[in-house]
């Protein structure tokens, strides 16, 4: 009788982490936290292909070392790739008339989420942007993000999900003058 009733325990579990992955919504958001603030990221994907995805997929997502560029897979298994990903092309440029003010950074902490459901390479694209956004809006006065970290992967409720990783944004101060240094004419 114990060993039934651990049976329909784990089926019950089962049935409930596959349909919460089934019903993945496009427009639901990833929750974002910072310290004590939230946020909200929104995917911004419209494919229909993308809703409704079981547990199990191909994971054959691929990306061209700045976002992901096609596949599926189970968003856990992405989340190794998207801080190289992020450093590659979601740092910021400090602009012509700007300079770094001394060596002064800033680090910022905040948490993203992955469900451990099948994703398609639109929905990982939509959650980089979305931490870039993140990032951005948490970001001090006159400093551009130099550098991201993606590190913990803390499992919440065992063995079902979601998976918590900490992303840690540095900053560094900039000082701009107040019009951009004009373009040298070129040597004749």
């Amino acid at each position: 009788m114990k060993n039934l009733k651990n049976v329909i325990l784990g089926i019950g579990l089962a049935s409930i982490l596959i349909a919460g992955c089934q019903k993945e919504d496009l427009n639901e958001p990833i929750l974002v936290e910072k310290e004590a603030t939230q946020s909200f990221l929104k995917d911004t994907s419209t494919s229909k292909d993308d809703k409704n995805r079981a547990v199990v997929c191909d994971n054959n997502m691929t990306n061209d070392g700045c976002q992901f560029t096609s596949g599926e897979s189970l968003d856990v298994y992405q989340a190794q790739y998207f801080e190289p990903l992020l450093d590659n092309c979601y740092t910021e440029t400090l602009e012509n008339n700007c300079s770094w003010m001394g060596n002064y950074t800033v680090k910022q902490q905040f948490y993203i989420y992955f469900d451990a459901c099948c994703t398609s390479y639109t929905i990982m694209n939509s959650r980089l942007n979305g931490i870039k956004a993140s990032a951005q809006s948490f970001a001090p006065s006159n400093y551009l993000i130099i550098d991201y970290r993606i590190f913990g992967g803390v499992m919440l409720n065992y063995p079902y999900g979601p998976k918590r990783y900490t992303v840690e944004v540095t900053y560094r101060k900039k000082i701009c003058s107040l019009s951009p240094q004009p373009e040298l004419p070129a040597k004749l």
